[in-house]
């Protein structure tokens, strides 16, 4: 028995042998030669891949199909690559060559497309004969794993060397493909790390994103065809290639919002110093990770270059066959981008769209096609044929990762950043291209088509009207008083003309610090009955908060209850402390709500942000922004079908506002939460139970602490303010209908809504705009539009923008922005716009997803981190309560801090920003070494904090929103 030729990088003894054979399940005499595998063949054949291909011909009626097969025969025998196994073995992943005799099978009468259609149930895999062929009919069908062939050879065996011996001629020899393996094997390692290391300059942005822990499965398929007007431009077909590499660069950097992006690029890897070596039959191609840098000031003609210039150095390097695996080992920026999700594969040969896609063999023979099937791959694959006057794109895609909807605006976008390189003065920037293309307008447009018009009414007017048709509803329930709508309007009547009395006048500031309570409401609606505009404050603000917002707004007078006089005493002159008996006391008015002085352009409310790193700003509120808005919002979220709406919102926030009028104007009682001594994390739930509420506006923060089945009255809650975590939208979602929404102070606080299903894949989609149109936008210049699905800044277009900022025309200027160039191609030459600092991108179906704050954009060395996103993630870890991060240059480098609260009820939780004692080091060290892992397991900007702070509580605004600018204040402050 002839002993196989084993390749001398192998030691294989007998029993080895044996393990091999049994693994191909042959005997070992009919093993011809045994050799490693290329990097690029192992990935190939991986189990979680697995690619092949199914090649159909097709034979006229008087070709001979069986002279055919015998001339494939031959040229298998002639051929080892065609004659290939590969298996695992204890010395690893090898390829055995057989001496077994092709034959291909004969399946009469079978449906052909079927039989295609089943292939993916006959993945060939390690051990089985990866060539294979089949005989249907007039139908020639080959079988051939990606792992021994590639498009070229599969090409060149049936054109050439399987036509030659079919017409009788001497067929091609070629180098064997075992040299052409011991070639690129035989490498110098550390000149192929060092020039792999020197391709990757810090980290990349991936796109397509892929969800963690998922293999990429793209079975989905999307064609464009993108012209090629060649004799226009000048430019040579031997350059289109370059042409539409920096095209994908573009489109990939403008959807990964960032401008050093990495994908993978498919190479012939026959390099002309291979020594004759590639003209082998077999797998030569390669995958590689490229990274570009683009700078958004270079020209079109710096991107061709640096891309031909990239693409020079690639085909005359050596180790072009080196692998992901050993490209990803050479520094951490290359294992970053040989994480590439995205395969770009430039093939220099036409396909076209049409029905007829056969490509002539000879003859009566024709391909008719070439049918790729895997189990897993990349998220989106980017085929691109080049040939005469077109390019066509066949792209597979995964479905989880990119939408049908969003793959096919990639190719659009692809294609306008083409046809724009092709057209464009060479020197032209890349900043001053319009990336916003055609296809996007037609489907933004769409999209914010309807603005409302602003409603000319007073705020409290439809309450006033209810009072009329219904004067003995109840109104108000709480633990100061009960109103039925004909008491409470008769009630705030009489405290408008107290405070007319007491020189109150129209369009006056008057500012207020009251608990929740019925005689709250009536002060609000009384101040706003007199003409005057609400100021409310927050109780915990300090002194000089407080005096700084009354000569802001130029308050003279002021209204408190009785128990908190004291906060605002010294803060304007006149302050009026209230409560029921107070109110009570009031003489009967006679007015009878008429107010002829105010109007609805008039301002009715201040409302100072917090929270922010930017510091607080006074908002200017009419009544018709509140009111449209209003109106909008109470309509998407179906509140005209409750009964009981909470408030639970403190007076002095924008959410107050929508839970009182957004209640009165619908006839509706209001439920008023009484307050406590306890925190404001403190949930509401026995309220909500006894006293039987069926609709809540609550931020994430208390939603989380409740009990769905504590509450089961609950027919409707919305969450606000921030983004809710996983957990609590699969339990609330299965519990009652949830409304996630998004707002900014400066649009009357709700601006999109998201109705919540059970399976909703994300809590940071925030839905539609209600009562606005929102625009993305590129976050440095509101006069470009930013392309579906890239990320952009929020930009809010419609009534309810408030109408500025109290006494500060830099920084209204600066938010509250004249319409952008853009907004005449839309029809929307007029009309209020507002810079809303928030990033968010469209889904795929035109909701919103949010992505974060501009001021939490992190800067990490090149990279970029959306704090959000992080904390995000970190906050679905059971361990953690609530969470911060935010960067400080520590240790004379940038650091990612962490300053959270965890959620082990054994643990202090009381004190805001106070560090838990060396007590109770042993418990926070091993939930943050879980904390950490788990970050480190699901981090999909794979960064982690750096430093971990654990305090006992972290702080909030009054608006229950978490006070990073508390946080980052306290940070500066205690750790130098």
């Amino acid at each position: 028995m002839a002993l196989p030729k084993v390749s001398p990088r192998l030691v294989v003894d007998d029993a080895t042998l044996a393990e091999i054979a049994e693994a191909c399940h042959i005997t070992v005499n009919q093993i011809e030669e045994i050799y490693p595998c290329l990097p690029q063949q192992i990935s190939q054949i991986d189990d979680k891949r697995s690619e092949q291909f199914q090649i159909l011909v097709n034979f006229g009626p008087d070709a001979d199909i069986d002279g055919w097969c015998d001339a494939l025969r031959q040229v298998v025998a002639a051929n080892s690559t065609l004659r290939t196994r590969i298996v695992k073995s204890h010395v690893g992943i090898v390829q055995v060559v057989t001496t077994e005799e092709h034959q291909t099978e004969k399946r009469p009468g079978e449906d052909v497309d079927q039989y295609v259609r089943d292939g993916k149930q006959r993945l060939l895999g390690f051990g089985d004969l990866l060539f294979r062929s089949v005989v249907i009919d007039r139908t020639f069908i080959a079988i051939i794993h990606h792992a021994i062939m590639d498009h070229s050879s599969i090409s060149t065996l049936l054109k050439e060397d399987v036509s030659r011996a079919f017409f009788g001629q001497e067929i091609n020899q070629r180098p064997a493909y075992r040299d052409f393996v011991d070639y690129n094997l035989d490498l110098d390692e550390s000149a192929a790390r060092a020039f792999w290391a020197s391709r990757f300059k810090g980290p990349s942005a991936i796109y397509p994103p892929v969800p963690v822990g998922h293999y990429a499965q793209p079975f989905g398929v999307a064609t464009k065809t993108m012209a090629l007007d060649l004799q226009q431009t000048g430019i040579s077909p031997a350059h289109v290639p370059l042409y539409i590499e920096a095209a994908w660069a573009l489109t990939a950097a403008t959807y990964a919002s960032s401008d050093s992006v990495a994908y993978g690029l498919v190479l012939s890897g026959r390099s002309p110093s291979a020594r004759g070596l590639e003209k082998t039959l077999g797998q030569t191609v390669v995958e590689i990770p490229v990274q570009v840098h683009l700078k958004r000031n270079m020209t079109i003609e710096q991107l061709v270059k640096d891309r031909a210039t990239s693409l020079r150095k690639l085909q005359a390097e050596p180790s072009i066959q080196f692998g992901l695996d050993g490209i990803a080992s050479v520094s951490d920026a290359a294992r970053t981008a040989a994480g590439f999700q995205t395969q770009l594969n430039i093939i220099p040969f036409p396909r076209t769209q049409s029905d007829k896609k056969s490509i002539p063999i000879n003859g009566d023979i024709e391909m008719d096609r070439i049918v790729w099937m895997a189990k897993g791959s990349f998220a989106l694959m980017l085929p691109c044929y080049v040939g005469p006057g077109q390019v066509f794109v066949e792209a597979k895609y995964d479905p989880v990762c990119i939408s049908e909807r969003q793959v096919h605006r990639v190719l659009n976008q692809f294609d306008h950043v083409l046809q724009h390189f092709l057209v464009a003065p060479m020197n032209l920037k890349l900043n001053q291209l319009r990336l916003f293309s055609s296809d996007d307008m037609a489907e933004v447009t769409q999209w914010n088509k309807i603005l409302p018009k602003a409603a000319e009414k007073l705020i409290y007017d439809d309450f006033v009207l209810n009072s009329h048709l219904r004067p003995d509803i109840r109104a108000v329930e709480a633990a100061d008083g009960y109103a039925s709508y004909g008491e409470l309007h008769q009630l705030s009547d009489s405290f408008a003309d107290e405070l007319h009395r007491r020189g109150i006048s129209c369009r006056e500031p008057v500012l207020f610090a009251m608990e929740r309570s019925l005689s709250a409401i009536i002060a609000i609606i009384g101040i706003i009955k007199v003409g005057g505009i609400c100021v409310p404050v927050y109780k915990q603000d300090s002194f000089h908060q407080k005096t700084f917002l009354a000569s802001s707004v130029r308050a003279r007078f002021a209204l408190s209850s009785t128990s908190d006089y004291s906060l605002l005493e010294g803060v304007v002159p006149n302050v009026l402390p209230i409560d029921m008996a107070f109110i009570s006391g009031l003489s009967r008015s006679s007015r009878n709500g008429k107010d002829h002085i105010t109007s609805p352009e008039d301002p009715v409310f201040i409302l100072s942000t917090n929270g922010s790193m930017l510091g607080p700003k006074d908002v200017v509120f009419e009544h018709r922004s509140l009111v449209s808005n209003l109106s909008a919002i109470c309509s998407r979220l179906d509140w005209h079908s409750s009964t009981r709406i909470l408030q639970f919102a403190p007076p002095a926030s924008t959410a107050s506002i929508y839970e009182i009028f957004g209640a009165l104007s619908l006839g509706k009682c209001l439920c008023v939460h009484p307050e406590t001594t306890r925190t404001i994390e403190t949930e509401p739930a026995d309220f909500i139970s006894s006293f039987n509420v069926d609709t809540a506006l609550l931020p994430p923060s208390i939603i989380r602490n409740i009990n769905p089945d504590r509450v089961t009255c609950l027919k409707s809650l919305t969450s606000f303010g921030e983004s809710m975590d996983e957990r609590t939208l699969t339990r609330w979602s299965k519990a009652t209908r949830l409304f996630n929404s998004w707002g900014v102070c400066e649009a009357s606080m709700l601006n999109t809504v998201n109705e919540l299903m059970v399976g909703s894949p994300c809590s940071d989609n925030i839905g539609r705009p209600v009562g606005c149109a929102a625009w993305i936008v590129n976050p440095s210049n509101p006069d470009e539009l930013a392309t579906i699905g890239s990320i952009g800044e929020l930009l809010i277009e419609g009534p309810s923008v408030a109408r500025g900022y109290s006494n500060s025309d830099s920084k209204t200027k600066a938010s509250f922005i004249l319409p952008p160039k853009w907004a005449s191609e839309f029809g929307r030459k007029s009309g209020r716009f507002l810079r809303t600092g928030d990033l968010g991108k469209y889904a795929a179906d035109g909701t919103v997803v949010f992505i974060g704050k501009k001021e939490n954009a992190a800067k990490l060395g090149p990279h970029t981190l959306q704090l959000e996103e992080l904390e995000s993630l970190l906050l679905a870890c059971p361990e953690v309560q609530d969470i911060v991060t935010c960067v400080k240059i520590a240790a004379g480098r940038t650091q990612l801090f962490a300053i959270l609260s965890l959620a082990d009820p054994e643990l202090p939780n009381q004190e805001v920003l106070q560090e838990l004692s060396e007590a109770y080091s042993g418990v926070v060290n091993s939930r943050i070494n879980i904390i950490r892992k788990y970050a480190e397991q699901n981090s999909l900007c794979s960064k982690v904090p750096d430093i971990w702070v654990v305090v006992e509580k972290l702080p909030r605004t009054g608006s229950f929103r978490l006070n990073r600018g508390a946080v980052r204040s306290w940070l500066k402050t205690n750790r130098r």
